[in-house]
């Protein structure tokens, strides 16, 4: 355990980085709703995964005589990447006692944070937010995703157009989500090609069940959609809205699993019932059936990296271990073998650590962390990808192509 002494900024001796204690729990919960949601909804409502009791050790902290005065949340969870398991780290709550901010211990914890996640051979941090702090520390905006910001005659235009098409059969009906519907909407969500492993005790304790507060400043809950009878759901929607300006409110869909087409009526029907005045979703890029349906009656979206998000690579062997039937699969090399990876010799202290990626015979330069992060899981500019291997038929460029970007998922209920 390290103390930050009086010789960095005139701090007296804190105790940390260490993990948070389990009496400790509740006085974390305060700092972080003081920080975040002053007056608002407890942060420990908010997020019961990460303010967990069996999740406490993973909460780092500095404190002053027993007080906490600056805290980082992580959480382990694992993405399914079309079956294949990709675990990460989940960070999120970072903050400091106004009194105590300035001296960098926001960023000692982060860094702390990453060096655990390495040696517990988490790969990947996926980080709340894009501050300044986290792209000093070489965090990057990451993934390919579709962003949509609709007005209500957006979506009017659209209803107008797909009604052209639709039959009776194609009909749904919606109703509010009830418990008993939660086996039948963790069956839907564990369909996702891509998303986060979640537990039907883990789904339960996720669902927002406190219908007088807010959830991240909005008023949060499902809709299920189902077909002839209300048991049959075959899709649901959870959706936030909050207000943005006097007499203005947005609409966010937060998550949503199922039939394409049952999501796109639930969502126009919770459109219909609260008229906002903004609707936005966000929709990952390899989710072509539902962007298939938006695109062909008129809507069109805007390419982005995972919003509000950025991703950090805490170690790049273990990354392609990780990812290695994943790779295998798509590609039919084998990591360790065809595909291997490793820090450039000659790196200078100080200097950006680059990275050599050799695929069969060839070797691929790449000159940072934050673009070996987004030649993986998207987000790098042509212009970069050409800079480090130009198009053409060699073996390396097959390789990227196939093998990456690796789709991520819409954190939704698993945000953190």
């Amino acid at each position: 355990m390290a103390d930050a002494s009086a010789s960095e900024g005139g701090i007296p001796r804190l105790d940390g980085p260490r993990s948070l204690m389990i009496e400790e729990l509740a006085q974390a919960v305060e700092l972080s709703t003081e920080v975040f949601y002053p007056g608002g909804t407890s942060m420990g409502l908010q997020f019961p995964l990460l303010f967990a009791p069996d999740n406490v050790g993973q909460l780092r902290v500095f404190s002053e005589g027993g007080r906490l005065v600056s805290l980082v949340g992580c959480l382990h969870q694992t993405i399914l990447v079309e079956g294949h398991p990709l675990p990460v780290g989940s960070i999120g709550s970072v903050c400091t006692r106004p009194e105590y901010q300035g001296h960098g211990l926001a960023r000692r914890l982060v860094s702390d944070v990453f060096g655990r996640l390495r040696a517990a051979g988490i790969p990947v941090a996926l980080i709340s937010g894009d501050r300044g702090l986290y792209k000093q520390l070489g965090c990057v905006e990451a993934g390919c995703f579709e962003r949509f910001e609709l007005t209500g005659d957006d979506w009017a235009r659209f209803l107008t157009s797909r009604e052209r098409r639709r039959t009776l059969r194609d009909e749904v009906s919606c109703r509010p989500f009830e418990e008993r519907d939660l086996p039948v909407l963790h069956e839907l969500y564990r369909r996702e090609p891509v998303r986060f492993f979640r537990s039907l005790e883990q789904f339960d304790k996720l669902v927002w069940k406190h219908p007088r507060l807010k959830r991240l400043l909005g008023d949060e809950r499902i809709v299920v959609a189902y077909r002839e009878r209300p048991e049959r759901v075959s899709a649901y929607v959870i959706t936030r809205v909050r207000a943005v300006q006097a007499g203005l409110t947005r609409l966010h869909i937060v998550e949503y699993a199922g039939v394409r087409d049952a999501v796109i009526d639930t969502i126009g029907t919770i459109i219909g019932e609260t008229s906002p005045s903004v609707i936005t979703f966000t929709v990952p890029a390899n989710d072509g059936q539902l962007l298939d349906l938006l695109t062909a009656d008129g809507l069109s979206g805007t390419r982005c990296t995972l919003p509000g998000h950025t991703l950090y690579i805490t170690d790049p062997g273990t990354l392609l271990a990780k990812l290695s039937s994943y790779i295998q699969e798509r590609t039919g090399m084998e990591v360790g073998k065809e595909v291997l990876i490793a820090e450039a010799p000659g790196v200078s202290e100080g200097q950006e650590t680059r990275w050599n990626l050799r695929v069969g015979g060839e070797l691929v330069e790449i000159p940072s962390r934050q673009h070996l992060t987004r030649l993986v899981f998207g987000g790098m500019t042509p212009q970069d990808l050409e800079s480090i291997v130009p198009r053409g038929g060699t073996a390396a460029r097959r390789f990227l192509e196939q093998a990456f970007p690796v789709p991520l998922p819409v954190p939704g209920l698993n945000y953190v």
